[in-house]
């Protein structure tokens, strides 16, 4: 009966240790060359074979593995604390370089408006100055044809 309920006690432990290796794994803790054991080796190993609980398992869990995790939590709050100041600053850059883009864009727009009133202005100016040079050729050809005229008058009488 007695080893029934070590027997018990004992996969209950086995259990406790696959859940911790589980987590440990999940969060890259195991094995030692994990990205984030930083070569401390977490595992738990349990000596079946043991004559008292010491040697069950002889690594210091609460001295060693739990300060070891307890620096690996400050470590990460730290870096991760950064990592939110850092993703904050860059926040507030794209909020201002947005709001930048927004104001280049309303000027672009601005600009285009007095692009096109500028252009149609030009091109009525054109057609108003071309028309003006066309009636002034006009009106020159007109003087020519009649100088012309003129000229053949004066010159075939004495002929």
């Amino acid at each position: 009966m007695q080893e029934n309920v070590l027997s018990r006690e004992i996969e209950g432990l086995e259990g406790h240790v696959k859940k911790y290796r589980e987590t440990a794994e999940h969060l890259k803790l195991l094995p030692a060359t994990a990205k984030r054991a930083n070569g401390i080796d977490y595992d738990i190993r349990l000596n079946l074979d043991a004559t008292s609980p010491e040697e069950m398992q002889p690594l210091d869990l609460k001295g060693f593995i739990k300060s070891a995790l307890i620096e690996l939590r400050e470590s990460s709050g730290a870096k991760t604390r950064e990592a939110q100041k850092e993703r904050l600053s860059l926040q507030e850059q794209l909020a201002d370089v947005e709001e930048l883009l927004a104001r280049k864009k309303e000027e672009y727009v601005t600009h285009e408006e007095t692009l096109a009133k500028l252009d149609a202005q030009y091109k009525m100016e054109k057609q108003r100055v071309d028309d003006e040079v066309n009636d002034i050729v006009k009106e020159a050809d007109q003087t020519e044809q009649k100088v012309q005229g003129i000229r053949s008058q004066v010159y075939f009488p004495l002929m």
